[in-house]
């Protein structure tokens, strides 16, 4: 039952994407969440480095240095650009 009222729902919104209005809300909404999420990824990670130490000893593993990079892709570019000078 609450999967029909939730797909009836969302043809529903389906059918306003032609309003400009929508469309606004839409992209804001989306826009949001994106600066949200990564805002948080970014909070968590500094708040992990923070507290875990450079060197971490797992078992059965070893030792995991921890990256005191914020990003994979600035990593990578940053590995790119030291590795061509």
């Amino acid at each position: 039952m609450g999967g029909i009222l939730i797909a009836r729902a969302f043809l529903a919104a389906l059918g306003q994407i032609r309003d400009p209005g929508f469309r606004t809300v839409l992209a804001k909404g989306l826009l949001l969440t994106i600066l949200f999420l990564s805002a948080l990824y970014v909070a968590v990670l500094h708040f992990l480095l923070w507290i875990l130490p450079d060197v971490i000893a797992l078992p059965w593993i070893g030792e995991i240095s921890v990256p005191g990079n914020s990003s994979p892709w600035g990593h990578s570019l940053s590995w790119r650009r030291s590795r061509h000078s």
